[in-house]
């Protein structure tokens, strides 16, 4: 089985863009911001917007998809996957920007939520020099992170297999992986701009 995990393509157009909408949160005593909680994923805030691609990327920890991608999904029959609609609470496009998408204009997005996952394996944890805090879970700073590791796959748990085609990374921020079947219906999608990067399973 094939696992790639998802990113965006940066591309030069100016598609609509943005991150989360800011919120007031404390460090955990070990030096780490917790992770964003899971209600405060759909707020978002726009921060360029000259035309609508159908994934919403940008500083955000999950993909937000317009209405006809996320029935695609389902149509595709793709399980383990829920959506809520998003919430633009923010918008701070710059004012002389011309080609900005006027707000009424937008459609509305959909958060995906992953509700499956896999874990990474032991041997990346051990190379990397990942360790979880006790208190709030959070990926320890003292991460050990080298050019190398860019050029080097994520290595997951074979012998987890979530039976879904799209999945999230446990305990490791943001990653959305998916299958063979699920890169090929991305691609076959137009104007979600993703790239993907095969994993290793072991």
């Amino acid at each position: 089985m094939s696992i790639y995990n998802i990113g965006e393509i940066y591309e030069r157009r100016r598609y609509l863009k943005g991150g989360l909408a800011p919120y007031e949160r404390k460090r955990c005593s070990c030096g780490v911001m917790p992770d964003t909680p899971e209600h405060r994923l759909k707020y978002v805030r726009l921060d360029q917007g000259s035309f609508v691609s159908n994934i919403f990327w940008y500083r955000l920890f999950t993909p937000h998809v317009i209405e006809e991608l996320m029935n695609a999904f389902q149509s595709e029959g793709f399980e383990g996957l829920a959506f809520e609609p998003t919430e633009i609470v923010a918008d701070k496009r710059p004012s002389k920007d011309r080609k900005k998408l006027p707000l009424n204009q937008i459609p509305q997005f959909y958060r995906v939520k992953c509700l499956t996952s896999i874990p990474l394996h032991p041997d990346y944890i051990e190379r990397r020099g990942i360790t979880y805090c006790p208190e709030c879970g959070a990926v320890q700073t003292s991460v050990r992170y080298t050019i190398d590791d860019v050029n080097k796959p994520i290595i997951l748990d074979g012998n987890r297999d979530p039976k879904t085609d799209f999945f999230r990374v446990e305990r490791f921020g943001a990653s959305i992986v998916c299958t063979e079947r699920g890169k090929a219906f991305l691609e076959s999608y137009p104007k979600t701009y993703c790239r993907f990067t095969q994993c290793e399973l072991r």
